[in-house]
């Protein structure tokens, strides 16, 4: 990757702290896109259930950033259900198709 050249270039050391912090920057990173896109999802398909499943869904970093989000003052009014796996078992690719399913069951689609 361009990082770890640029770090050789350097001659930074890879050090456990170092992967540690790169590994931290990048999941930060990640969940603010996901919880910003799924709150514009929100808003866009005006949806009374939001539902996140598959792997991601155990990211508690995600869960805990997205409600960070809900509580802010610009999304305080918004009125819908925030859904995921009661188990991190539940968060794999199979269960993902299980809770969409659910998820389309209780909202009368399927």
């Amino acid at each position: 990757s361009i990082l770890l050249k640029q770090l050789e270039e350097k001659n930074i050391p890879l050090t456990e702290d170092l992967i540690c912090e790169i590994a931290y920057e990048f999941q930060e990173a990640v969940v603010e896109v996901l919880a910003k896109k799924l709150i514009r999802a929100w808003a866009k398909y005006e949806a009374k259930t939001i539902g996140i499943s598959g792997w991601v869904s155990a990211n508690d970093r995600l869960w805990e950033y997205g409600n960070g989000l809900i509580k802010h003052k610009n999304y305080k009014s918004l009125n819908f259900n925030l859904v995921k796996p009661t188990k991190k078992v539940y968060s794999t690719d199979n269960a993902a198709m299980i809770g969409v399913a659910w998820i389309l069951q209780q909202q009368q689609m399927l």
